[in-house]
């Protein structure tokens, strides 16, 4: 098997911890369990991120939990799943604001996007954002960008902007 990159968003990493639906009805929660499943079982699957996620995902669960221990609990399983943690790279933060600029996208998803677009990965957001970040992915990125929404990890389908 070939090697597969990706690069989810935090979108699509939260609801493998907390209980979502997207609008269309699609149980976000079983999907991004399978994206834990597939990426902690091939090692073929890599999966890359910007520091930024971390911060991002901690951001999250703290407004998601009520208790400290399930906060930490939370925020532990998070840091188990097999995630290369990638430096910025300079010249990300000057095509960022060129993108920020023409297609209104929040930074954190540019960073993202940023991180796909170097390590020629998969681009996974859970929906159809209103920030504009998926039209914005599709019109920059052409390794595929992916809405959890509307497809499955192991049958993925592109999104089109």
């Amino acid at each position: 098997m070939a090697e597969r990159r990706v690069v989810l968003d935090t979108s699509v990493i939260v609801p493998a911890f907390f209980s979502e639906k997207a609008e269309n009805g699609a149980d976000l929660s079983d999907r991004a369990e399978k994206i834990y499943a597939a990426i902690s079982c091939d090692p073929e699957i890599k999966v890359y991120a910007p520091h930024t996620l971390i911060y991002e995902f901690f951001h999250v669960a703290r407004r998601r939990t009520k208790l400290e221990s399930a906060f930490l609990e939370i925020c532990g399983r998070f840091l188990e799943w097999r995630i290369e943690f990638v430096p910025f790279k300079d010249y990300w933060a000057e095509n960022a604001l060129v993108y920020i600029e023409h297609h209104r996208a929040p930074i954190t998803d540019v960073w993202n996007l940023m991180c796909a677009m170097e390590y020629h990965a998969e681009f996974w957001i859970s929906h159809r954002q209103a920030d504009g970040i998926v039209d914005a992915a599709c019109e920059l990125h052409d390794h595929g960008v992916f809405l959890l929404c509307d497809c499955t990890f192991d049958a993925p389908k592109p999104a089109y902007g």
